[in-house]
């Protein structure tokens, strides 16, 4: 990024809000920071730009005890040709007591990365 320090800190500000709005309540302490140092939630949205842009279509969750499975439906569209397609992306989330995430773990995540390519 570029622009005054202004700027920069005005995102880094608005970024951490929205962190601590969406994913903290979720999240054990752990693996919050965890989350977020890994760049966690930009992770497919890296993967897409930019050339694509990602929708969530449809989200499927199983509880067991101390686990969900889940199965996202994402759309994904090519800007330049405007060409959409969609494929699910699987995984587990693990939990604690209180039942915040404390882990998440994608089956095959290069599948979209490849699709995206």
């Amino acid at each position: 990024m570029t622009g005054p320090d202004e700027d920069m800190e005005e995102y880094v500000n608005r970024l951490a809000e929205y962190n601590d709005e969406n994913f903290k309540p979720y999240l054990s302490e752990q693996f919050f920071e965890s989350f977020l140092d890994t760049n966690g939630p930009l992770m497919f949205i890296r993967m897409a730009h930019p050339n694509y842009e990602l929708e969530v279509e449809n989200i499927t969750l199983e509880k067991s005890e101390n686990n969900y499975n889940f199965t996202v439906e994402v759309a994904y569209t090519n800007k330049e040709s405007n060409e959409s397609k969609t494929m699910n992306v699987n995984g587990n989330a693990q939990t604690n007591e209180e039942d915040e995430v404390t882990s998440v773990h994608y089956m095959h995540p290069e599948e979209l990365r490849t699709a995206l390519n």
